[in-house]
């Protein structure tokens, strides 16, 4: 519902959005976040409360360059000249990378990675 604000709750979730549609906030079981978004480009910059604070940062082109979710829990992200995934690191080590022309990934050498987590499923976007 764009251009207005709304919220909406379920049993044990409720969120809030902004006039764009962005959610800026979100309580689940108790637990509240605030989700900072940027006004230039409804690009989300950082959640605070919670579980862990996150911040956001983005390439020139708009990806995510830096996902930094506490200790332990730092993703860096590349890309191709033609924007698709080319490797995505976890405090250093590297998790995925482009194994084909076709835009896929895949996990890297003696990389773990889990159903749920963020390099689960990553593919051509």
């Amino acid at each position: 519902m764009r251009g207005e604000n709304f919220s909406y709750s379920y049993p044990g979730l409720a969120k809030g959005n902004d006039l764009a549609g962005n959610r800026i906030a979100q309580s689940r079981a108790g637990v509240s976040e605030g989700h900072m978004i940027a006004l230039s480009s409804n690009r989300l910059l950082s959640v605070s409360g919670g579980v862990a604070p996150r911040s956001i940062s983005y390439d020139s082109a708009g990806n995510a360059a830096n996902d930094n979710r506490g200790p332990g829990a730092n993703y860096a992200y590349a890309y191709s000249a033609a924007g698709d995934l080319s490797t995505l690191t976890r405090d250093g080590p590297l998790w995925l990378s482009q194994r084909s022309g076709a835009g896929r990934v895949a996990p890297a050498a003696r990389a773990k990675v889990e159903a749920g987590s963020p390099a689960h499923g990553i593919g051509r976007r």
